[in-house]
């Protein structure tokens, strides 16, 4: 089979997939469901499982703050037999319960303990959804991108459909031989290969957006124009306030909360019960007993309160390292975003125009019979080349900003 035959099948196939499509067009649309940016941002935000997990944690720590920072120990029920000279072996008997009170201070440290604990949860949560976004928002970023690169390549396609169109006719007025004929429609052919490839990244994204975000159902984006995403340099400061380090910053409160709880161990516990004494003769004496419980092992305690500001102390230096490392991330990103404003400058300045200029001139010359096939092909492969650059650069760039975004 020749190059010819071959694309030409490819061809049929493709029109006919197209036709199909066409038919089947309006009941597929009834059956999708159209969605923005915005409305899969929430939507992620809101019911992905991470997000959820992360409020079910929340949930704990806050019933925990409410309802357990007053830790009450198990109330003692005690019976105790004592001989007496006169009534026997077992001539008195004690029933008695004592309950030990839980001490300020270690309600207000443990209190200071879970809500920390749910500040912590909270970050965390933050920062998933703020991952979440960054993967949604990167998804309608490529869509919009290879809409744009979709359109192009359909100018083109148009060009090319009507060069195949001239060089048939001069093959049959004898002006050119078959090869030129032949080379022309192979070059639509490509062309048109090139928008299946496109195709198939478009509808390969919309089924990882959809699974994504949790639907059965065929989800049709509404894509955005691709233009250039910006951000304020001022933001750039905001480094220790970024999702990552109020991570490492609830890290830290916790640490110290925790510090607070093993301290407050050492606070005296006051203890109180009611006992009735019965004796042998039937006699019954009420009483009631008041103590005091004071921590004795202070070498055990003082060696959790130290484990505990190691453990603060390390929270403290990972913090640090994480400010760093995203201040270093944050260099090299405004790197990137420079280089590539560099290159968009150059297209925007004379790239867009040269590439423009030289596929209309060298079509009408083509067209016109004033230069052959090769050239028009060179001329239009080199305006392509400039604007696929441009449109690279152009997502490269975007795509950065999304990085950047995401430290702070």
């Amino acid at each position: 089979m020749t190059l010819f035959q071959t694309y030409g099948t490819h061809i049929k196939r493709l029109l006919y997939k197209s036709l199909i499509c066409l038919l089947c067009l309006p009941a597929a649309l009834s059956g999708q469901k159209t969605i923005t940016e915005a409305e899969a941002l929430q939507i992620v935000r809101e019911r992905h499982p991470a997000v959820l997990s992360s409020n079910a944690a929340i949930r704990s720590a806050q019933v925990l703050r409410s309802g357990a920072a007053r830790n009450w120990e198990s109330a003692e029920v005690f019976h105790n037999i004592a001989a007496d000279p006169d009534l026997g072996m077992f001539g008195t008997s004690t029933f008695g319960v004592t309950q030990t009170f839980p001490a300020a201070r270690q309600t207000r440290a443990n209190r200071g303990l879970y809500e920390q604990q749910s500040r912590l949860h909270e970050a965390e949560r933050n920062l998933v959804q703020h991952q979440l976004s960054r993967e949604v928002r990167d998804i309608f970023q490529h869509l919009s991108y290879l809409d744009e690169k979709r359109n192009r390549l359909v100018a083109l396609d148009s060009l090319y459909q009507q060069t195949a169109r001239i060089a048939e006719s001069r093959f049959r007025n004898g002006d050119v031989a078959s090869d030129e004929r032949l080379a022309a429609r192979d070059q639509a052919a490509r062309i048109r290969l090139e928008l299946e490839t496109i195709g198939h990244e478009t509808t390969f994204d919309r089924e990882v957006l959809a699974q994504f975000l949790g639907e059965n159902e065929v989800l049709t984006p509404v894509i955005a124009p691709f233009n250039r995403r910006s951000f304020s340099m001022a933001d750039t400061a905001r480094i220790r306030e970024g999702a990552f380090a109020q991570v490492d910053a609830g890290k830290v409160a916790l640490s110290d909360a925790s510090i607070a709880v093993e301290k407050a161990r050492r606070a005296p516990q006051m203890t109180a019960g009611l006992n009735v004494q019965y004796l042998a003769n039937g006699a019954l004496y009420p009483g009631y007993a008041v103590g005091v419980r004071l921590p004795l092992a202070q070498q055990n305690l003082r060696a959790r309160a130290s484990a505990s500001a190691a453990t603060a102390e390390a929270a403290r230096a990972q913090l640090e390292a994480t400010v760093r490392s995203q201040q270093m991330e944050l260099a090299h990103l405004l790197h990137e975003v420079e280089k590539y404003e560099i290159l968009l400058e150059y297209y925007e300045k004379e790239g867009k125009v040269f590439a423009t200029e030289l596929r209309r001139s060298a079509f009408q010359r083509y067209a016109a019979g004033e230069s052959d096939f090769i050239d028009w092909v060179q001329s239009a492969e080199r305006a392509l080349r400039i604007e696929m650059e441009y449109l690279d650069n152009l997502h490269m760039l975007n795509r950065t900003i999304l990085e950047i975004e995401m430290l702070f």
